[in-house]
């Protein structure tokens, strides 16, 4: 299994960065799930292999889910939910966690959260297990990329977001 998410800015082309918007690459070699929470639920969309899954950034006063799952019901039948969060606040700092909930579909998997390169940005860790949930913060901007790499080169699935500050 692949996957490979990313919040990423700078990891956009300039027009995207114009619109920024959350995108969901899948690697692997089965469906993945996504789900937007914010002030409400979107609809879950059956990202399926090498395929993308779209969506404008949107802030709606309170912070942003990208739910991702291996199975469509998932949200509603306690089922393995991994969770990438992010909120910004209005003195230009981006808060960010990664959880789980109802189980863990990835073990196995190396699951990183880091920082635009060159940025200080603290990074989240799970290697092969769910670590424990810490909220995050970085006080500038920055993209954020989650990644789930099996042998640390293979990325299984990718979502692209462009988070951060804007002036």
């Amino acid at each position: 299994m692949r996957f490979s998410t990313i919040l990423s800015g700078s990891a956009l082309a300039a027009t995207t960065l114009a619109a920024p918007s959350v995108v969901v690459h899948n690697n692997c070699d089965f469906n993945l799930f996504v789900t937007s929470v914010g002030q409400t639920i979107g609809n879950t969309t059956t990202v399926q292999p090498d395929t993308r899954w779209t969506e404008p950034e949107y802030f709606q006063g309170i912070g942003t889910a990208i739910k991702i799952a291996r199975s469509a019901a998932a949200l509603w039948t306690a089922q393995p939910v991994l969770h990438l969060s992010y909120t910004y606040s209005k003195d230009k700092s981006l808060y960010y966690d990664l959880s789980t909930t109802y189980g863990f579909d990835f073990y196995g998997e190396n699951i990183t959260v880091t920082g635009d390169e060159g940025k200080d940005v603290q990074p989240i860790e799970w290697h092969g297990t769910p670590g424990p949930v810490h909220t995050y913060s970085y006080f500038g901007e920055t993209g954020l990329h989650l990644e789930d790499q099996r042998t640390g080169t293979e990325t299984l699935w990718e979502v692209i977001m462009a988070v951060g500050v804007r002036d």
